[in-house]
């Protein structure tokens, strides 16, 4: 498929999902937040599906992948002219611009305005960064990547078995929306920008849901703005891992809940389950969330209309059939395990109160062992020396974990003192985001990725800011200046040094300097095989040359964490045999695989038993 004709049909598919997102997202009783999260989880939510449609035909392709964007958009147009009193697209785009006018119009005060500046720069840097060149990094290029040149290969998302158990078996959905520009481009460039587009709808949602609690619209935006100050958060925020892909998926169905709950509109309910559904899809730690919405969301189908009832059903059904369980179902059918790999299971998986203590412990540390226990600021494993470092060392971060554990314990306070109604709501809210956090901690295996685990937690938690900002620190103009100051200033700290470290982290090792002084235009791209470790690069090197005419059929035996993506080459265009779980005992079988080349690794070189080959 030629270059003009490739961008042309990811046009096409991605202004028909668009426009498909967007009718369905402009129901009736939509204000301006359902629109816009509406948009989103219909356009993620079409993409997991018509990818899932196609894998059970071993269909995955372009061209196909278009077909199915163009009829559905045409469907969706079909049903807003035969239903017009249910959908108004025009209209929700008249109150989107003339909410965002009321902000930049200072109707709502000035602090949404200066977030929204630091959120739009440090936005817009990202994308530049997330586009600047190849990503690097561990999990990305050990797993989350390979698996899409798999994905290409076998025209399918499906479980199969491959060097790392992670590759084949690891839930897909997250994946799968990354997958949609490497289908089409054949290019991971626009991978990393799902995560981006995330954080900021979780950001969105997070102020969603500050605003069904009660909050002004000033403290709204500083508890959104909290969001970006979480070091696990900014530390990926162009990288193709799924963490925020589940945090936006986790907080846009409690937006939506909590939506149902002021409007009482079924299309809340039902993307309320929907983005329940897809969050299981991408991790299943969100299984006990899910539990807990998804009841809630069929106990209430019961006071709709008997209509309403057969719509959100049929939804429900699509959801759970689609975009949740496929692939655990797949695994199980294949594998005799919903985890793919019982080693899967056994490596992530080990509910204890050891567990427990241990992750609540990997949380808090390093940031509080500085305070705790001065002699670990001589430690070298602790990777700050002062407090300001302390401020942006990776996990959830020091300002995240002072503003919200104080914002939980105002809301304890309160819910003993008067007016207890008020505050309810949030009580409930916050509680279940604080066990859902208490759940993954009990459940996941103490190791340091924990931090990113916590991520789907932390969008319900943070809101509990906006109520206590309302509360005590907003209250006149003196405490409202200090307090914005301090968070607005803390942010900016911890924004500034991950923006420049993402962007300096894809850049070749030589350039540095140059963009320290300033000299930008020295600045080079990375080039594809630069992404990898330096005892790869000549390998990786000459696989790009042998395939650069056309693809190649390349045969790897290598360790569980190694960065397999080099070998589809450049475009994807070459086939690649995981050998690890089957090697070749014999010189026949070898014979059989016709390979181009063959990477044996000297971890497991030993594994290939050839008579008289080494």
């Amino acid at each position: 498929m030629g270059l003009f004709f490739a961008i042309l049909l990811f046009l096409v598919t991605l202004i028909c999902l668009g426009w498909a997102g967007w009718q369905v997202a402009a129901y009736k009783t939509a204000n301006p937040l359902d629109g816009i999260l509406g948009f989103m989880l219909w356009v993620f939510a079409l993409i997991v599906l018509y990818s899932t449609l196609l894998s059970f035909f071993y269909a995955l392709s372009p061209s196909l992948m278009c077909l199915l964007a163009v009829g559905g958009a045409g469907c969706t147009w079909l049903i807003a002219r035969r239903y017009p009193a249910y959908f108004d697209a025009r209209g929700l785009f008249r109150r989107i611009i003339s909410r965002f006018r009321s902000i930049v119009f200072a109707r709502e005060g000035w602090i949404p305005i200066v977030v929204f500046i630091i959120l739009v720069i440090f936005g817009l840097f990202s994308f530049i960064t997330a586009l600047a060149a190849p990503e690097i990094g561990a999990d990305n290029l050990a797993y989350h990547l390979p698996r899409l040149g798999y994905w290409l290969q076998f025209r399918a998302v499906e479980p199969f078995l491959a060097n790392n158990p992670r590759i084949g078996t690891f839930p897909a959905t997250g994946n799968i929306i990354q997958l949609l520009p490497v289908l089409f481009l054949r290019t991971d460039r626009f991978c990393g920008l799902v995560q981006l587009i995330c954080c900021y709808g979780t950001g969105i949602a997070i102020f969603g849901i500050s605003r069904k609690l009660g909050a002004t619209v000033s403290a709204a935006s500083l508890a959104a703005l909290l969001w970006f100050s979480i070091p696990s958060v900014l530390g990926q925020i162009t990288i193709s891992l799924v963490d925020i892909i589940i945090a936006f998926f986790v907080a846009t169905s409690v937006y939506f809940m909590l939506s149902y709950r002021h409007h009482r509109s079924m299309f809340a309910l039902i993307a309320a389950f929907v983005s329940c559904s897809l969050a299981v899809g991408v991790k299943s730690q969100a299984a006990a969330l899910a539990l807990c919405i998804g009841l809630y969301c069929i106990w209430q189908c019961r006071f709709h209309k008997p209509l309403h009832r057969k719509i959100f059903m049929v939804a429900a059904s699509i959801s759970l059939l689609f975009l949740a369980l496929p692939f655990y179902l797949e695994n199980y059918f294949l594998m005799h395990s919903i985890s793919g790999i019982d080693a899967n299971q056994l490596i992530h998986i080990h509910p204890s109160i050891s567990s427990l203590l241990k992750n609540t412990e990997l949380i808090l540390a390093p940031t509080f062992f500085w305070f705790w226990f001065p002699p670990f600021k001589n430690n070298t494993d602790i990777p700050y020396h002062n407090i300001f470092e302390a401020s942006r060392v990776e996990g959830i971060g020091l300002i995240w974990l002072s503003v919200c554990l104080t914002s939980i314990t105002y809301i304890v306070v309160r819910l003993f003192l008067k007016n207890r109604l008020q505050i309810k709501p949030a009580a409930i809210v916050v509680g279940f985001g604080v066990f859902f956090l208490t759940f993954i901690l009990f459940v996941m295996r103490h190791q340091p990725s924990v931090n990113r685990f916590a991520l789907a937690a932390l969008p319900i938690i943070t809101p509990a800011s906006a109520l206590f900002l309302d509360g005590v620190a907003l209250k006149n103009k003196k405490t409202r200046f200090i307090f914005t100051t301090l968070i607005v200033a803390a942010v900016i700290y911890v924004m500034r040094f991950y923006a420049l470290d993402n962007f300096l982290s894809r850049l070749v090792p030589a350039s540095r300097p140059a963009f320290l002084i300033g000299n930008l235009n020295k600045i080079l791209p990375l080039d594809e095989e630069s992404r990898y470790y330096d005892a790869l690069s000549p390998f990786a090197h000459a696989i790009n040359e042998m395939s650069k005419a056309h693809g190649i059929r390349i045969g790897l035996l290598t360790p569980q964490y190694s960065r397999e993506g080099f070998a589809f080459g450049n475009g994807y265009t070459n086939t690649v045999v995981p050998l690890s779980y089957n090697p070749p005992q014999t010189t026949f079988d070898l014979d059989k695989l016709q390979l181009d080349a063959l990477w044996i690794s000297a971890s497991t070189g030993n594994q290939l038993q050839l008579d008289g080959v080494t």
